[in-house]
């Protein structure tokens, strides 16, 4: 039974990401000056985020479209290769 449960969240949580893929680009896109990521899968990844001044960072993100910051201090993103 729980196996039957759990199969509605998570189909409801694939379809949020299509949605936010469908409206946004995967991946690092700037929108209305701000630097976003992104991701297009169902689980979550590690991202690196590239700082203009600063060290860069890691960040875990969830799908869909995370705000990552003001462009051009944030400059861009991508996945690191690995979940979180």
């Amino acid at each position: 039974m729980f196996a039957v449960g759990s199969a509605p969240a998570q189909a409801a949580t694939s379809a949020t990401a299509a949605g936010a893929a469908a409206d946004s680009p995967c991946g690092w896109f700037i929108s209305s000056g701000l630097a976003k990521y992104n991701h297009c899968d169902y689980n979550r990844v590690v991202i690196r985020v590239s700082r203009l001044i600063g060290s860069d960072f890691d960040k875990c993100v969830g799908p869909g479209v995370t705000t990552l910051g003001i462009h051009p201090a944030v400059n861009g993103a991508w996945y690191a290769g690995r979940t979180c």
